[in-house]
Parts: structure tokens; C-alpha cells; sequence
């Protein structure tokens, strides 16, 4: 009986511990993934096309992405807080890259790994390496929130430089795309929006020709348009009288839609238009150049600060295809004095 006894008492404590380890074992697999989902990782970027010796690549996902979702540009969220997956990768130059986040076309506040951002995340990263960023986004759908939104990633090399440092502006300095997000599979084809529609403009000039993505210039009279038939880029840099409002001129491709939203950042933070966060164009026809003038606000601090702008095609439909690419303009430094 003492033999049995023990025996038992052997095995009924060999189970604790078994248990114990089993669940330490649980335990530690669980931080290693949530660590492993939560890293900011960079890896060597599988460049397809070696002939650009100059290139951006950009993706995002979830864990629910497939194949169907992603070829319609769609993040399906059913778990607020698991991480967005941003990729950007850089060939051609190592450098400083900034990336900004808008949900609805508003900047919003956002978590990488275990820090707090508030609408921008800086990261350095190697010439030809892809950086993997897990995004954790404040909003919080609604109940029974059926409709699509829209969030607009932006990324843009070398922030801690000036446009005025270089010779002639450039519009390739990043890349930016625009997905649709939903809460529910059972989403309604219909995009979440707080525009009012009395604050949107009507171009001021219609040019027959295609002359370009997004040019902003201060070509206030259209001159080279008038003389040569085309658009003015804008100079490296530009001195405006701080805190004064700053006047521009708009131009941008039609490429077939009804109505296009324009976004101006001031150092890679948006400014008021008009007075609004953001500016929506009605357009009139869909073919060639829409032309006209907005009023951006400016900072009552001296100093050198980059100007890019933003045009974003149809802002208020569901993604029509894969091609989610936002094009944004020449980007230039307005020296505040």
C-alpha cells in the first residue's frame, strides 16, 4: 500500500508541473508572437526591376488580407487591435523617411510597437532595404459601422533636407497610396465622408491638354500657360512673409473624374485650405487641366519649410481598381521670414 501510495503522490505531482509547463509554454509562444507581430523590421527589399536605379515600393495588410481583398485595395478589421502592416521599401538612396497617416482624409494619432505617434513616424532606412512598420490606429469603428473608409498613407524621403538645397524640383521624393477600410463584410457600398459640399470649388480654368499630376506654382496669371502652352513648376524656394496666408495655383490631370480632394502640407503636416482641412475641387468635364487658386495658412515662425501637395481622384468612391497610387507635387521649400 506505501508502494501504491507513493506512487500516486508521484503522479498526481508530476501533472501540476506538466501543467505548469505546458502553460509557461503557451505563455512564452504567445510573447513571442505578439513581440515578433509588434517589431519594426528591415530585410533586404526583392527589387523586380532592376533597371530603376530610383524606386519606391509600397504595400499594407492585416491578418484577414486575401488575395481578393487585396486586389480591391480593402483592409477588413474585425479586430481593432491587431496592427495595420505598412511596407515601404527605397532603392537608390539611404536616407531619413517620414511617414504620415489620414483616416478620412483627417490626420490621426497612431501606435508603432509600444510608442505613441501623433500623425508622423520617422525611421532611417539602408539603400534597397524594405521596412515591415506594425500600425496600431486610434479609430474605433462604431456600432454596426457599414460604410467604407478611407485611410491615406504617405511616405517621403529625406525630411530633415530642404527642397532649396538642390538645383530644380523634384516630385519623385516617395510614394503614397489611399485604401478602403471596413469594419463589417456585410459593408454597404457607400464611403463615410463630413465634407459639405457649399465649401467645395469649381476650377477657375479648364486647359484642353494633359500637362501633369499635381503642379502648385504661384503663376498667378498662368503665364507660361498663355506663352508656351504649359505648366510652371515652382522655384526650389520661395520667400513669403511669415504667418500671412500663401496663395497657390493648382494644376492637375482630370484623368476622367468628377471631383478631386486636395491636401497641402506645411513640413509634412496639413495646413487649412481655404479655411478647411482639406479642399474638394468639383470638376467640369474629365478631360485635361484643371486650374485654379487656393489659400493655404502659413507659420507665425521664421524658418524653412517643405511644401507638398497632395491630389487624391473620386476621394468619396470605393476603390474601382488596384491602381490606389496618390500622386503628390513638386515639393518645394517656402522660406518664412
Amino acid at each position: 500500500m506505501n508502494k501504491i501510495s507513493r506512487k500516486k503522490k508521484v503522479f498526481f505531482l508530476v501533472i501540476p508541473i506538466l501543467l505548469i509547463l505546458l502553460l509557461f509554454g503557451v505563455y512564452h509562444s504567445t510573447i513571442n508572437r505578439n513581440q515578433d507581430e509588434n517589431q519594426v523590421r528591415q530585410t533586404q527589399f526583392n527589387n523586380t526591376h532592376a533597371d530603376f536605379k530610383t524606386s519606391y515600393y509600397i504595400d499594407s495588410y492585416n491578418k484577414n488580407s486575401s488575395d481578393d481583398l487585396k486586389s480591391q485595395d480593402l483592409i477588413y478589421i474585425s479586430d481593432t487591435t491587431a496592427p495595420i502592416y505598412f511596407e515601404y521599401a527605397q532603392v537608390g538612396s539611404s536616407t531619413q523617411v517620414i511617414m504620415n497617416l489620414y483616416y478620412d482624409y483627417k490626420p490621426i494619432s497612431f501606435q508603432v510597437a509600444d510608442k505613441e505617434y501623433s500623425d508622423k513616424y520617422i525611421f532611417d532606412i539602408k539603400d534597397g532595404n524594405k521596412v515591415k512598420i506594425p500600425v496600431y490606429i486610434k479609430q474605433q469603428a462604431e456600432k454596426d459601422d457599414k460604410k467604407i473608409h478611407k485611410l491615406l498613407v504617405t511616405f517621403a524621403s529625406a525630411p530633415d533636407q530642404n527642397a532649396s538645397q538642390y538645383s530644380l524640383p523634384t516630385d519623385f521624393f516617395g510614394i503614397n497610396a489611399v485604401y478602403d477600410v471596413v469594419y463589417t463584410k456585410n459593408y454597404k457600398n457607400e464611403v463615410f465622408s463630413e465634407n459639405n459640399s457649399s465649401d467645395d470649388i469649381i476650377p477657375e480654368n479648364n486647359f484642353s491638354e494633359n500637362l501633369g499630376d499635381l503642379i502648385l506654382n504661384t503663376d498667378y496669371k498662368n503665364k507660361e500657360q498663355n506663352t508656351n502652352g504649359g505648366i510652371l513648376k515652382p522655384p526650389v524656394s520661395l520667400e513669403h512673409k511669415k504667418g500671412t496666408p500663401l496663395k497657390l495655383m493648382y494644376n492637375f490631370e482630370k484623368m476622367g473624374s468628377r471631383e478631386c480632394l486636395l491636401l497641402i502640407t506645411l513640413n509634412f503636416s496639413p495646413v487649412k485650405i481655404n479655411g478647411s482641412d482639406y479642399q474638394i475641387i468639383q470638376l467640369d468635364g474629365e478631360k485635361g487641366t484643371a486650374n485654379g487658386q487656393v489659400e493655404v495658412n502659413t507659420s507665425g515662425q521664421p524658418g524653412l519649410y517643405e511644401v507638398v501637395g497632395y491630389i487624391i481622384h473620386d476621394p468619396f468612391r470605393k476603390q474601382q481598381s488596384a491602381d490606389n497610387i496618390i500622386k503628390n507635387s513638386y515639393r518645394f521649400t517656402l522660406d518664412l521670414r
